[in-house]
């Protein structure tokens, strides 16, 4: 029966190096899932802001080559196609992307739909080529397309 007194100090100290190391266990697991998430994210946004920048180029560059002419409008921040007696208005203007669609020469670039979020468009005509830049963040995409 005397064999017995010792064996609650025992117990107590198993009992507890189970939860300390139980505890050890959740903190890392916790680390890794809040490293991995801060990971994501950062990949995420950044695809976000490649995937914006290289699908608002590749809008503009074939709504130009669809068309019969176009002109840029707005000090370059926005060009005007006409296809079929419809002028397409796309232009940048509070931080997107805007194309609205008239049936007449009105080319302000005002009203729309909102296509993509990027931070900001010039269009350049160099030498009978068009430069198209947009920009994204920190990320900027370039293009050029011959004139018409």
């Amino acid at each position: 029966m005397d064999s017995r007194r010792g064996s609650g100090k025992a117990d107590i100290v198993g009992t507890v190096g189970s939860m300390l190391l139980f505890l050890v266990f959740t903190v890392c697991m916790l680390a890794i899932i809040a490293a991995a998430a801060s990971t994501y994210s950062e990949i995420s946004s950044g695809f976000d802001r490649s995937f914006t920048g290289s699908a608002s180029l590749r809008y503009l560059t074939n709504k130009m080559r669809g068309a019969e002419s176009y002109e840029i409008i707005e000090d370059g921040t926005g060009i005007a196609a006409v296809n079929g007696g419809i002028t397409c208005v796309i232009y940048y203007s509070d931080g997107g992307l805007y194309e609205k669609n008239v049936s007449s020469e009105d080319k302000a670039a005002s009203g729309g739909d909102k296509i993509f979020d990027i931070d900001g468009l010039k269009i350049a005509e160099k030498d009978g080529l068009y430069e198209i830049s947009v920009s994204c963040g920190e990320d900027s995409s370039s293009v050029f397309i011959g004139g018409r």
